[in-house]
């Protein structure tokens, strides 16, 4: 599964790639919008200096969809120009908002009776409110044009590089922004040029297009980044859910497996201590109080062993069954562990034989709990039938030699005790 969903992502990948250059590509050639100028509607005017104090004469003729206009420029006190003023919109106040084109498109024919070389001025004229005045202005956005010696030639004017020009900065100074706007395009003006001299110019005006795109080359982007931005961040964050997934899997199985080996350590430890323990008496076997005495060694401190023999069991057992003689041992062995310290091993050694390891801070101490072990077992009714006592043997634990020595010397003292007529103590201790 995780290398079919890291297909699934590179693919999406892919697939968000070849969208975007889908879109970079429709952008640059295609999702065109174009909006185009009438030019044999009503409403055009024609202006010149004469509003200024000038005498220039100028006059225009609509033909089907050709605008064509003449200026024959005169000497004043002001700056000779005649101009066509066109509404961008057949319907009367209605603006043009050209946030969305990129360029107009004049297709124009120039020509000038002297050989006068002058320039085309074309205006776009936006609506906007004066807070000053409270009036609305037009302001006059200006890019000029070198007219060549073709007719209806087509002349493409970018939209950034028109400009607002300083007769209209000083005109309107009252306003701080001098900077171009159009988002208010009421009308577009097509004026002679900046030349002082006298000029007898005629301009015809064929066809006047804005063109541009559905949307903005900064919406483009604004898509495309936001789009990108929004895969890779699904993309984190579905990845960080997987790992957060996979770790919480992971712990989970860490967990399941730490519960499987504390389980099955627990289980070892009982299966251990199982096998360290005497069935029928419940304290160590053999093994077990084998495993005590090594561990007992490390112990800095001086340890005595006991085997405890039971009188006559044989007899017990003969006479009142081994039923009662398995009693008898279960007896001992509460007896025993019910009257020992806590850090005592004790232990079935095997049959009636019983061994004890103890702490005792001398012989003579160590003589004394043994006889308090015997006078204990010899108290207590260990059997419904009869008194039950043991024979004891006594020795030091000397840690030079073997555990074999040691319960050599613990024998001799038992077989002294049994041979002493039992129910008895003896002491068997090495020469160290």
């Amino acid at each position: 599964m995780h290398w079919w969903r890291r297909i699934r992502r590179e693919n999406g990948y892919a697939i968000l790639a070849i969208l975007s250059l889908i879109l970079i590509i429709w952008y640059h050639w295609g999702m065109d919008v174009s909006h185009h100028i009438k030019l044999n509607v009503p409403g055009i005017l024609m202006q010149n200096d004469v509003a200024n104090g000038g005498n220039s004469q100028g006059q225009f003729v609509q033909h089907d969809e050709v605008l064509s206009f003449s200026c024959n420029t005169r000497r004043s006190n002001t700056f000779p120009f005649c101009s066509v003023v066109i509404p961008v919109s057949p319907r009367a106040h209605e603006e043009l908002n050209l946030s969305r084109y990129h360029s107009v498109k004049i297709k124009l024919s120039y020509s000038e009776a002297s050989d006068l070389k002058d320039s085309v001025l074309v205006y776009l004229l936006n609506a906007e409110h004066d807070a000053t005045s409270a009036t609305t202005i037009l302001r006059a956005n200006l890019q000029s044009i070198i007219p060549v010696n073709q007719p209806a030639y087509l002349y493409s004017l970018p939209i950034s590089n028109f400009y607002v020009p300083s007769w209209w900065s000083f005109l309107h100074s009252q306003i701080s922004d001098h900077s171009a706007r159009f988002n208010n395009v009421t009308n577009i003006q097509v004026a002679t040029g900046d030349s002082h001299s006298i000029k007898n110019t005629t301009i015809t005006i064929h066809s006047i297009e804005f063109v541009g795109k559905w949307v903005t080359l900064l919406e483009v982007q604004s898509l495309l980044v936001t789009a990108w931005v929004l895969a890779v961040t699904v993309d984190v964050l579905s990845r960080l859910m997987a790992l957060k997934r996979s770790v919480q899997a992971s712990q989970s199985r860490a967990s399941l497996l730490d519960m499987s080996l504390t389980r099955a350590n627990r289980e070892r430890d009982e299966y251990r201590k199982l096998a360290s323990l005497d069935k029928l008496t419940g304290l160590h076997n053999r093994q077990g109080i084998q495993e005590r005495y090594f561990q007992k060694l490390s112990e800095d401190t001086s340890l005595f062993l006991i085997i405890l023999d039971v009188d006559n069991f044989k007899h017990i057992n003969d006479t009142y069954g081994h039923n009662e003689g398995d009693t008898v041992l279960i007896n001992l062995a509460t007896t025993l562990s019910s009257h020992l310290l806590e850090d005592t091993a004790v232990g079935r050694w095997g049959g009636e034989e019983f061994m004890v390891i103890f702490r005792a801070k001398s012989q003579a101490i160590a003589t004394r709990i043994a006889e308090r072990i015997r006078k204990n077992v010899s108290d207590n009714q260990l059997s419904l039938y009869l008194q039950v006592t043991c024979s004891v043997g006594v020795t030091n634990v000397d840690k030079s030699t073997t555990l074999l020595d040691n319960l050599d010397r613990a024998d001799r003292a038992l077989y002294q005790s049994k041979q002493g007529g039992k129910n008895r103590v003896s002491t068997k201790f090495s020469d160290y």
